[in-house]
């Protein structure tokens, strides 16, 4: 089919998928999940295959990110010649989940493939893919700092740069950057930051820095601009990178459902 005719199916078919997705106002269903096996059922139509706890995470997150990309593939090769940047999404997906192999490169091959998209969707996807990536970079470099105690010049060699002279500006470390140096006791210095949603208030101690409450706040925070993107351009390529992230979100959220369920915590603890 053509280019218009492509993007008509995909824009249908995306939808229809999201739909039956647990994600948006159905993310509460698998959350809500207490079992390996009624997850396992949640999401399979097989049988539960008679394993240990250890093996069944194991094939559910198998099965799961198999099923992300069959889904993907049906929508991206809908199109006779889809756009350089979301063969890259996938890419990015099967080298990390299938072959633990996901590197800097991927990222930079991402944000370069969005360079090359027609005028009127390239801003929008650049745009994407630099914050997911530049929440990544400051959720580290904050673990890093609180965790791992790890000085400024050692945390700046852990992040990664689009650009290799990993300068300030860098598009995508340029926010972390900013805070290598800041002490995390300094809540003044905190509440003033671009990022201090990501921050907890308390009445008591005052701005506390709140690591499993910032990766939450900040996937939350994501997902509803990706849903918004999903609906802004609806035949452009901005629907299959959206769509691809939202699908992602619920992908990271199975897999830590598994594992809390396996570890017999809560899912806070798994995150």
């Amino acid at each position: 089919m053509d280019k218009t005719a492509a993007s008509c199916y995909v824009f249908s078919k995306a939808s229809g998928m999201l739909a039956s997705s647990y994600t948006g106002k159905r993310v509460s269903i698998l959350k809500s999940v207490k079992s390996l096996e009624e997850l396992w059922s949640l999401l399979f139509t097989e049988d539960i295959p008679s394993v240990s706890q250890t093996e069944l995470v194991k094939l559910i997150e198998k099965k799961a990110a198999e099923k992300f990309v069959k889904e993907y593939k049906t929508l991206l090769y809908s199109y006779s010649k889809p756009a350089q940047v979301c063969v890259e999404l996938l890419d990015s997906f099967e080298k990390l989940n299938f072959e633990n192999n996901f590197d800097t490169d991927c990222v930079r091959k991402l944000y370069k493939a969005a360079e090359k998209l027609p005028l009127a969707e390239r801003e929008e996807v650049k745009k994407i893919i630099a914050e997911k990536y530049s929440i990544q970079n400051i959720l580290w470099v904050l673990r890093l700092k609180v965790y791992y105690k790890l000085s400024a010049e050692e945390i700046k060699k852990q992040i990664f740069y689009f650009d290799e002279s990993k300068g300030a500006d860098d598009v995508l470390a340029q926010e972390a950057l900013k805070i290598v140096n800041w002490n995390v006791d300094d809540s003044a210095l905190w509440s003033n930051w671009k990022y201090a949603k990501l921050f907890s208030q308390n009445s008591s101690s005052g701005f506390k820095l709140d690591l499993i409450s910032a990766e939450q706040k900040a996937a939350e925070d994501f997902n509803i601009k990706m849903r918004r993107a999903f609906h802004k351009e609806p035949f452009t390529s901005l629907v299959l990178v959206s769509w691809f992230f939202i699908k992602q979100s619920e992908f990271d959220l199975i897999r830590s459902v598994s594992e809390a369920c396996r570890l017999n915590v809560k899912l806070e603890q798994a995150i």
